[in-house]
């Protein structure tokens, strides 16, 4: 019992710092790079949720969360193809950044769930150390299958994909382990993991990340 308590404690923690990876970039990221505040919110289920709900997992003393929107480009292959031939290079520029910062925002919540399971058993995890093909083991499926539609307006090569985002995953690392932007991660996880509230508004992780930073 004491180990399966220890083991949901831990997918707690994994799920509540994987969303505030997400929710830390996008808010401060999209500063970071002067695009546009993005308006999201977080939706939180408990196994009370669950067994009300009539799961089968009423046992299962652990919580999911799901943040809804938090995208600068929702469908980046439909936007383009409509807009493409009214957009000036400049345009085109600002929309490859906005880009970029979605599939930072989308990278965040592995990387973030890595850094804290390193840190938790004190292990150091650099970037160079962290591939695309090991964010596989930190929850990053359902991630990976937006980011690919984001890496086909980057270029139909798959080499170029993957070298593209290979950058971004560097980048997403040194910007998300930053000491004071950590700090920000820590403080909206540790707010996933006590709030008695099903949906968080993003107004209200906005206040704690800036408490941080």
């Amino acid at each position: 019992m004491a180990d399966d308590f220890t083991n949901f404690n831990t997918l707690n923690q994994r799920v509540a710092y994987h969303e505030a990876g997400h929710a830390t970039a996008i808010y401060l990221y999209n500063k970071y790079k002067n695009l546009p505040p993005i308006f999201f919110q977080v939706c939180i289920e408990t196994n009370l949720q669950k067994q009300l709900n009539n799961s089968d997992n009423f046992n299962q003393n652990h919580i999911a969360a799901k943040i809804e929107g938090g995208y600068l480009i929702e469908n980046p292959l439909l936007s383009l193809s409509t807009n493409q031939a009214q957009m000036s290079l400049q345009a085109k520029n600002s929309y490859a950044t906005a880009l970029d910062a979605d599939v930072i925002n989308l990278l965040a919540g592995s990387v973030a769930e890595a850094y804290y399971l390193s840190t938790h058993d004190g292990e150091t995890l650099t970037a160079s150390m962290l591939t695309v093909k090991a964010l596989e083991n930190y929850g990053a499926y359902s991630d990976f299958q937006k980011i690919n539609t984001y890496l086909n307006y980057v270029s139909p090569c798959i080499k170029q994909q993957s070298q593209h985002l290979n950058k971004l995953l560097h980048e997403t690392f040194n910007f998300m382990t930053q000491p004071k932007l950590w700090l920000a991660v820590e403080s909206v996880a540790k707010l996933f993991l006590s709030t008695e509230n099903n949906i968080i508004a993003c107004e209200e992780i906005f206040a704690v990340i800036d408490a941080q930073t």
